[in-house]
């Protein structure tokens, strides 16, 4: 079925690896002792212009997939309109897709998360939330629990991954429109960041209690994991926050690395120790893709 997205995958934004390592640089770039990320080259998409929203890597392949966000379908599972978040839990074999709400082409007041067979495309459960804008979701791999962020409501809803039931509500006081989520399952930590304000929140999985908090970039729509090094990567207008995670309760922003306005959706793919950053092209910015290498953290 097709659905406007507001999403579909460019042709331009079809990019190999390889070409990122023959691309020339954007510009000569210094950088200090022990910073975490270093620029590396910067790619034009021609003929873009636009919102990008969300990565995905084919290693094998040596081709990374970008969506972007206007002018386009893409051809998805017969569900609600206005589908638009996407989540494959791996321990279970389902995608979660968020549909309805402000996104479908005429406005729904509610959002459906629908619990999908990636296999055969059919349905294994679909639950609703009284709100137009439900955003990304975590799943436990160990555990039986989903973590969505209920955003117009401002909290996250813990699930049952097999019942679908939503078992409790964790709202969340240090902002609105909580989007961009991470799950540290071993620490049994989690991460969102809300949009009013930017904030990085982080959560407790057996309470739901927050544990840390501070500042994140404008218009943060990206929270990257990067377990090797144990760091957290916001991207937003204009840079990178780097955020070293020191203990399960004790966070701290190590460096803010230089990128470009309307840089916020990434995807770090730890085969090839890159983080791949999107910028939108608007206005005097053209769109682009920033390849920055992730640097080993100090030991």
């Amino acid at each position: 079925m097709k659905n406007k997205l507001g999403s579909t995958l460019a042709a331009a934004a079809l990019l190999g690896a390889a070409a990122f390592l023959a691309a020339a640089f954007s510009s000569s770039v210094a950088i200090a002792a022990g910073e975490p990320l270093r620029l590396l080259a910067r790619t034009y998409v021609p003929g873009f212009e636009g919102d990008f929203d969300h990565f995905a890597a084919d290693t094998k392949g040596n081709r990374l997939f970008l969506a972007g966000e206007e002018k386009g379908t893409l051809e998805i599972f017969k569900l609600t309109p206005g589908a638009d978040v996407m989540s494959y839990d791996a321990s279970s074999g389902s995608v979660w897709i968020v549909t309805g709400g402000k996104n479908a082409s005429k406005k729904l007041p509610d959002t459906t998360v629908a619990v999908v067979d990636p296999v055969s495309g059919k349905t294994r459960g679909e639950f609703k939330f009284d709100t137009d804008f439900t955003e990304a979701i975590a799943f436990e791999q160990k555990g039986s629990r989903a973590f969505v962020n209920v955003s117009g409501k401002h909290y996250v809803a813990v699930v049952d991954k097999k019942t679908h039931k939503v078992l409790k509500t964790w709202p969340i006081k240090e902002g609105q429109n909580n989007a961009p989520i991470g799950l540290d399952e071993d620490n049994k930590r989690l991460f969102v960041v809300t949009r009013k304000p930017f904030k990085f929140v982080v959560l407790d999985t057996d309470t739901g209690a927050t544990v840390a908090s501070m500042d994140a970039p404008q218009r943060t729509n990206e929270l990257v994991m990067d377990r090797a090094n144990h760091r957290i990567y916001l991207t937003g207008d204009d840079y990178i926050a780097v955020i070293e995670q020191k203990g399960a309760d004790k966070y701290e922003q190590v460096a803010k690395i230089a990128s470009d306005k309307g840089a916020k959706t990434a995807i770090l793919v730890p085969e090839l120790n890159r983080l791949y950053v999107a910028v939108a092209g608007k206005g005097a910015v053209k769109a682009s893709v920033l390849q920055y290498e992730v640097l080993p953290a100090s030991k």
